[in-house]
């Protein structure tokens, strides 16, 4: 059921919102094609009967008039298949196209791709989720619950067990210095109890990391959407209402008698969905994430393009199916309860009548082996998520080395590369022994229901026909009959492996929506815009997700025509700082405001699309400039050999030097023309003498515009009125 509800959310905004009337025209039109073929099908079950009458009474002369009705009905069933399938095509790239579109806007709002990418992620100083940084006390028997859940660390990456669930963080980790920090997704189920019974926070703490976090989103007010995630994920591992409310009560007893003010904690957790007001409350930020436990989101791209299109495929087909199905069980079962006739026999001296008996037995015979194909394949679902997982994952891997090809072959690292794909692959193999292994099982099964059931019918009828109560198409017309019935009630059974398919698509699906939309609702305006001609910035104090402080008290004021280098050592917090005034970091407290426009941010590593060279100066506009203007910017930038290229898309990741990569960000200011730039590092690849004449080349360019600049160079404070040293 839960499945069921994560599957009509997904669709809701496609079937029920604007452009649905097309989808649902090309549903009913593949269906009409579907309920055509009943129909069929019905006059071929009536033809059974008087061909087979005919052979058996030897009237030679009825057979050319037969074989002309079952020739036209042919016909008629392959013009209906052709096209019923034409219009499944049709219905699954429209249906996808919307999806991916959905999913591609949930993922690029508001740089959601960016904060996802970075969950698992922290400081530089090796902190994870569960070291306790010198200033933030947490529970003991954390590390106690840390130790107990390593061990289960293999099946928790692959799969979520049936009794505990993975809490998903509602904001991003990221280290201080940019680099990333390995982090272990923790699960936890009911076996982990055992090691916690003698202490009654842990059970607590337990409990908080099970339960929804109903009573703590009251105060944080629009992260209500991450709230329910929470509680949809909480449904499926069987916490009912009363014990989510008695956990709740518990969560609130140990954190008020640990801290002395629920309301305090709650302040921590506004910090992690917004912005801090308080010192404390940045570094308390740290407890709430951590008591959640981190769990990535992996392969969204794969989710996107690939996971799409199984749960568009899958839902089509699965809907046809199973309206072709009911309808053909509507159609036959009159006829097969008419051709049953009725049953007589004797047991023990007292005389049984039972009517339409091939009816009950087509019945019965279908919920025991449907019973059955559930119990031998109810692991598929789950393992078919973790094949979508590994195959996304070694992909992944192969496209990191493809994106990353000259620095493997430089440091000779392609036995390095060669042991990590394999490792990558065992996670594939290793999958795929285990659905070949339960498929095995489920087709040992199912061939032998199939050939079962070819006799069932004939078998049963056969006391009737050797007391001539039936005719040979008498019993031919109930064998075909008996196939369509016993076919409509073993749907389930038939599209079985389909279903576990479709299932874990689904909550592939919807775990990315509803962590994009968790995202979103967690997002605070943690940078005001303001009318003012400059950017302030005041009592700016940064901390990693460890809650380890990297900058405190950060001040300065932009003005137009003013330059100001930012400088310190590495891991000091300087493109942290920047990432919070770009509203990409969460971690932090003070005030920040900004222009409502002509505000542009450059990161260290330039953006290289596959686009042209003009495409890459004008992004992310369209080029709105003629080719004489982005040639002088090419000129004017030190790229003027690339003049020949500027209309030619090509990868420019391999052709433009770490250099020249950081002159295109030059480029790129020239032909936006911002009033304020703030740039992370966008000299680091050049000679002091380059980045000299290229900021003096802004300045005369753009005589009105206001830089903040990391900068690691020395011999340039010259060019800067202002240096501040972190």
């Amino acid at each position: 059921m839960k499945t069921l509800k994560h599957f009509f959310e997904i669709l809701r905004p496609h079937w029920f919102g604007e452009g649905a009337a097309k989808l649902w025209a090309l549903l009913l039109l593949a269906l009409g094609f579907s309920l055509a073929i009943i129909k069929i099908s019905v006059l071929m079950n009536a033809w059974d009967k008087r061909f087979y009458d005919a052979l058996s009474e030897l009237k030679g002369e009825l057979i050319p008039a037969l074989v002309g009705e079952f020739l036209l009905y042919t016909a008629l069933i392959v013009l209906f298949i052709v096209c019923g399938s034409w219009l499944r095509k049709l219905l699954v790239i429209v249906w996808r196209e919307r999806l991916s579109a959905t999913m591609e806007r949930k993922w690029l709002h508001n740089a959601n791709f960016y904060r996802t990418s970075l969950e698992g992620n922290f400081s530089a100083r090796g902190g994870s989720n569960l070291e306790k940084p010198g200033d933030v006390n947490l529970d003991e028997n954390l590390n106690e619950r840390a130790e107990y859940s390593t061990a289960e660390a293999d099946s928790a990456a692959l799969h979520k067990d049936v009794k505990g669930f993975e809490i998903l963080p509602s904001t991003a980790e990221q280290n201080a210095a940019g680099q990333s920090g390995a982090s272990e997704n923790e699960n936890l189920n009911d076996r982990s109890d055992e090691n916690f019974k003698n202490s009654k926070n842990a059970e607590n703490t337990k409990a908080y990391l099970e339960q929804d976090t109903d009573g703590l989103n009251e105060c944080v007010g629009s992260a209500s959407d991450r709230a329910e995630y929470l509680a949809s994920e909480a449904s499926g591992t069987g916490v009912n209402e009363n014990l989510n409310q008695q956990r709740e009560e518990d969560f609130k007893e140990y954190w008020g008698r640990d801290t002395g003010n629920l309301n305090e904690h709650a302040a921590s957790v506004r910090t992690r969905a917004g912005c801090p007001a308080t010192e404390a409350d940045a570094k308390g930020s740290f407890k709430a994430s951590e008591d959640r436990g981190i769990a990535k989101l992996d392969n969204p791209d794969q989710r996107i393009a690939e996971d799409s299109l199984l749960l568009v495929q899958k839902s089509v087909d699965l809907v046809k199916s199973l309206v072709y199905n009911l309808a053909k069980l509507i159609a036959f079962v009159a006829i097969l309860w008419q051709v049953s006739k009725v049953l007589r026999f004797e047991i023990f001296g007292m005389h049984f009548e039972i009517e339409g008996f091939l009816l009950y037995v087509a019945l019965l015979y279908t919920l025991l082996c449907s019973l059955i194909t559930h119990l031998i394949g109810r692991r598929l679902r789950r393992l078919n998520f973790a094949k979508q997982r590994a195959e996304a994952d070694y992909r992944s891997d192969l496209l990191l080395v493809r994106e990353n090809a000259e620095a493997v072959a430089f440091m000779r690292g392609e036995d390095a590369e060669r042991d990590r794909f394999r490792a990558s692959f065992g996670e594939i193999m290793r999958n795929w022994r285990s659905i070949m292994n339960t498929e095995f099982r489920l087709e040992c099964f199912s061939a032998s229901y199939l050939k079962i059931t070819n006799l069932i019918p004939i078998f049963a009828c056969l006391p009737l026909y050797l007391s001539r109560a039936m005719s040979f198409g008498d019993m031919m017309q109930a064998r075909s009959a008996f196939y369509s019935v016993q076919d409509g009630f073993a749907w389930f059974m038939d599209y079985y492996k389909q279903i576990m398919e479709w299932a874990a698509s689904v909550q592939r699906i919807y775990e990315f929506i509803s962590r994009m939309d968790g995202e979103s609702a967690n997002l605070r305006a943690c940078v005001k815009q303001s009318d003012e001609n400059s950017a302030r910035c005041e009592g700016l104090s940064v901390f990693t997700p460890a809650g380890e402080p990297l900058i405190e008290d950060l001040r300065f004021e932009l003005a137009p025509a003013q330059f100001i280098m930012l400088r310190g050592k590495s891991g000091a917090g300087k493109s942290t700082a920047l990432r919070y005034a770009a509203g990409l970091w969460r971690y932090g407290r003070g005030e920040i405001s900004l222009p409502r426009t002509g505000v542009m941010f450059i990161p260290q590593k330039p953006y290289l699309a596959p686009l042209s060279l003009k495409e890459l100066i004008a992004y992310p506009q369209p080029p709105r400039a003629d080719d004489a203007e982005f040639l002088e910017i090419l000129r004017s930038v030190g790229l003027e050999k690339f003049a020949r290229m500027l209309n030619s898309r090509a990868d420019y990741v391999k052709i433009l030097s770490g250099g020249e990569a950081q002159r295109l960000s030059f480029a790129r200011i020239h032909y936006h023309k911002p009033s304020f730039v703030f740039a992370d590092e966008i000299t680091s690849a050049l000679d002091p003498a380059a980045a000299r004449e290229l900021l003096l080349g802004l300045r005369a360019d753009l005589p009105s515009l206001g830089m903040l600049a990391i900068v690691h160079q020395t011999g340039l404070e010259d060019i800067f009125e202002r240096t501040i040293e972190l």
